[in-house]
């Protein structure tokens, strides 16, 4: 990983994007497991009427947008494999959309090179907003509900 003040240079370029598409974002530091810190930019989706949280990282060459956006451990096990099914047939369906698994969360990502211009950014971007929008209107239809925030 390189280091902290690299990581943050880094995502200036980012910042760059999210001003000129009128994204209001907050840089902030979080720790890995081993307690290093990494700067984040945080920043809002607005989606159907829910407010979902996205992290924009630079680690190595790559930086990568996540949203969080459900936990698989509030269903049962047969309705897990139906979410992770789907997911899968998402991951195929949409170009430039990964979903992804950690401590049985669901993300939604998207990944793209540090010299990305605002073209490409926008088109990864996109796909992050795709992958949010398909898997919520999955979940309605499973009477699911995600943890994207209700507009106020």
């Amino acid at each position: 990983m390189k280091d902290y003040e690299t990581q943050k240079k880094n995502l200036e370029v980012f910042t760059t994007f999210l001003e000129f598409y009128s994204i209001q974002y907050t840089l902030v530091d979080e720790k890995l497991d081993t307690g290093q810190k990494y700067p984040v930019l945080k920043f809002v989706y607005r989606i159907e009427g829910m407010d979902y949280d996205v992290k924009l990282v630079a680690f190595f060459d790559w930086a990568t947008a996540r949203c969080y956006l459900f936990d698989t451990k509030t269903v049962n096990e047969k309705m897990a494999c139906t979410i992770f099914q789907k997911c899968l047939e998402l991951n195929y369906l949409l170009p430039n959309t990964t979903f992804s698994m950690y401590n049985r969360k669901i993300f939604s990502e998207v990944d793209m090179e540090l010299t990305a211009s605002p073209k490409e950014f926008e088109f990864e971007m996109n796909g992050l907003t795709y992958g949010i929008e398909d898997f919520t209107k999955f979940l309605k239809s499973q009477n699911l509900k995600t943890v994207g925030r209700p507009i106020s």
